[in-house]
């Protein structure tokens, strides 16, 4: 028997834009990588000692890392902050510097969801409530390597309670991800 997110496989990933209420946008199956990290802060006897006593809790983290290959400019256009169309049938992505912007407030909804055999699982995901994107791209032009383009996801906690989009399930300060079975 498998764990709730199966053994092993690929998995889907889609993000919208959460404060747009549009559609997911399907990026592809690629290399994902989902971490989750509890930060703690130890506490010591004396304000030299080396032994801790306690650990207190002092925030956590999630993120979401995808390898993309064989993307479209739709995709790089929406993932890059600062990015816009150009071109008269859209064939083209213009990037400028984006210094200064918030990422909580252009964040995405992340949706991954673990195939099924042939099909993304109808049940099984990870769910990221709102989460930053920065992109890394590495694109070589040789006969070695595949051309990927990096997006992480990092996800923040939801400021306000029913603050996302999903207007199907209740949403609460503070969450930062779903695991769904």
């Amino acid at each position: 028997m498998s764990g709730f997110l199966g053994d092993l496989g690929p998995a889907r990933i889609r993000v919208k834009r959460a404060a747009l209420s549009a559609q997911f946008m399907d990026l592809g199956k690629g290399d994902i990588n989902f971490t989750f990290t509890e930060d703690a802060a130890p506490i010591k006897d004396a304000q030299d000692g080396t032994s801790p006593v306690d650990k207190i809790y002092t925030g956590s983290s999630a993120a979401v890392e995808a390898i993309l290959t064989r993307t479209q400019l739709a995709i790089l256009k929406l993932l890059i902050p600062g990015a816009s169309g150009t071109g008269s049938s859209g064939d083209q992505v213009v990037v400028k510097t984006c210094v200064g912007n918030s990422q909580y407030d252009s964040a995405f909804e992340v949706e991954v969801t673990p195939y099924d055999g042939q099909e993304p699982s109808a049940t099984r995901q990870i769910y990221l409530y709102r989460a930053g994107v920065q992109v890394d791209f590495n694109v070589p032009f040789n006969a070695d390597g595949q051309r990927s383009f990096k997006a992480t996801f990092t996800a923040f906690p939801v400021a306000s309670d029913d603050e996302h989009t999903n207007e199907d399930e209740a949403c609460y300060t503070g969450w930062l991800f779903k695991l769904q079975a």
